[in-house]
């Protein structure tokens, strides 16, 4: 029987918790929101949620569904490619930034 060796370091596979898309999806509606001058009250109506609804979603705490994204998404004139987009890219900053403070505190 032959063994071979690899001098290939193992790599370290990350999971993506969904909560870090939903926090990531809510702040990119944010600035979205922030940026066309909308107010929360006309997202809520729009989306077809409460204001208290809304802002759980803001924050992460519950995901938006397909339904609302696309509302939003007419209302604000943003394709919802995009925001998920924008998501990836707050995803993948957040994890740079957390690989870099791991990395000093080793």
């Amino acid at each position: 029987m032959t063994t071979t060796a690899t001098n290939s370091p193992a790599k370290q596979v990350r999971t993506v918790k969904p909560r870090d898309y939903s926090s990531a999806v809510g702040r990119v509606v944010a600035e979205v929101i922030a940026d066309a001058g909308l107010t929360r009250a006309q997202v809520a109506r729009c989306m077809g949620i409460s204001p208290g609804t809304l802002r759980g979603r803001l924050r992460g705490e519950s995901s938006f569904t397909i339904d609302e994204l696309v509302a939003f998404s007419s209302l604000a004139h943003v394709r919802v490619g995009d925001l998920i987009v924008r998501a990836r890219a707050v995803v993948c900053q957040r994890r740079l930034k957390s690989d870099q403070v791991s990395t000093v505190e080793s």
